[in-house]
């Protein structure tokens, strides 16, 4: 019997956000449908299923920095790009996104950086971030009741 609708989409988001990349991701499946890979996912003579689930776990990865970049831009200026894609590969590692909407995936990014390393260069950096979250949080919030 194939994987339900639940356990392939679960399955997919594992894979996803596997650090180790798609493949390996998968080999550490504890309970991998039977057929493997192309049990849920199709693969061909261009691409295989392993390469397209790869394709969206770089996108998945990408969508995320570029959220980060819109919401942090002072942050993002503080460090550079390079020092901020490290900053954000660090966290997702720690704080995988487990809320479906993308504006929660960054909500304890101060608390990371408040734990890391970070700080010794940059001590001022988890209230920069508290700082930039709180104004996504305004922003997104409610409409006051006049």
């Amino acid at each position: 019997m194939p994987p339900s609708l639940a356990e392939t989409q679960n399955l997919l988001y594992r894979l996803i956000i596997a650090t180790s990349g798609v493949e390996e991701g998968f080999a550490a499946e504890k309970n991998p449908p039977p057929g493997g890979i192309t049990a849920v996912i199709c693969g061909d003579s261009c691409v295989s299923a392993f390469e397209r689930v790869e394709i969206y776990a770089n996108m998945y990865f990408c969508r995320l920095l570029e959220v980060a970049k819109e919401d942090f831009p002072a942050t993002f200026g503080v460090l550079g790009e390079a020092n901020f894609h490290n900053l954000i590969t660090g966290y997702l590692v720690e704080y995988s996104p487990r809320d479906p909407s993308i504006n929660e995936a960054f909500r304890h990014l101060a608390d990371f950086v408040r734990r890391s390393q970070w700080l010794e260069k940059w001590p001022y950096l988890s209230s920069l971030i508290g700082l930039e979250r709180a104004l996504v949080e305004v922003f997104l919030g409610r409409d006051a009741r006049r």
